[in-house]
């Protein structure tokens, strides 16, 4: 029973890239239609969609944990990245619009990048911190009107124990505009995609992921002389949760 079990893991993980080449494209091109027409609680919604099928298409189930703890926007979110599963998983359970931090190479491919730049995502040039920082100081207008950023400050997915070590500029960003941050932590995302894996959720039919939302560290009053503090703050915060469940 197992071994079928198992074939059939691997027979749908290997469907799932033609889902995704069918299904995806369809969802871009609702989501740029309702951009167009300035209908964003749909778009937002029909991209909350197409995360939630394609994780239950690969036998995937997102809980949020703790979803009390998220603020009145805007906050920044700030998130351990482990796995491509941890994009859609936030998606699934987070009620407000996200907007990611992205490789700008994403924005490039045709449709896909238009439709992930009309949602508002960001391109993060890793290879140029300066870009990333002057990219931070342009988003001010955007938080004022109440946006919600989404970011992992380990810079991109990590694969040793614990957290990676932290950059400083999401911190930079929470403290230029004084939002708070909202750290969470995505736990079990790694068995369903370890980094290196271009299938997903193979070798068990069903697994689940949890998202849990920790309480918010607010950042009104402090400067940006406090990002060392805030870095640690938040470091701390997410390292005494990282292995409750």
């Amino acid at each position: 029973m197992q071994t079928i079990i198992l074939i059939l893991t691997y027979i749908r993980a290997f469907l799932h890239w033609f889902w995704l080449l069918i299904i995806t494209p369809f969802f871009v091109i609702v989501i740029i239609f309702f951009e167009i027409v300035n209908s964003k609680k749909i778009s937002y919604q029909m991209s909350r969609l197409w995360a939630f099928s394609l994780l239950w298409f690969c036998g995937i189930k997102v809980v949020g944990k703790n979803k009390q703890n998220i603020p009145e926007k805007p906050f920044l979110m700030l998130f351990n990245h482990r796995s491509y599963v941890d994009i859609p998983a936030l998606l699934q359970v987070t009620p407000e619009r996200l907007h990611f931090g992205a490789k700008r190479t994403l924005f490039s491919i045709p449709v896909f990048g238009l439709g992930i730049k009309m949602l508002g995502h960001i391109p993060i040039h890793r290879e140029n911190p300066r870009k990333v920082y002057s990219l931070y100081q342009s988003l001010g207008t955007r938080t004022q009107r109440g946006d919600c950023f989404a970011l992992s400050p380990e810079g991109g997915r990590h694969t040793g124990p614990g957290l990676a070590h932290f950059k400083k500029g999401p911190f930079i960003f929470a403290l230029t505009y004084e939002i708070g941050v909202l750290p969470v932590l995505i736990h079990k995302a790694e068995e369903c995609m370890p980094k290196g894996s271009w299938l997903f959720n193979t070798g068990a039919w069903r697994r689940e992921v949890i998202v849990e939302y920790l309480p918010v560290i607010e950042t009104k009053g402090k400067s940006k002389k406090d990002i060392r503090k805030l870095q640690d703050q938040v470091y701390k915060s997410m390292e005494e949760h990282i292995t409750d469940c």
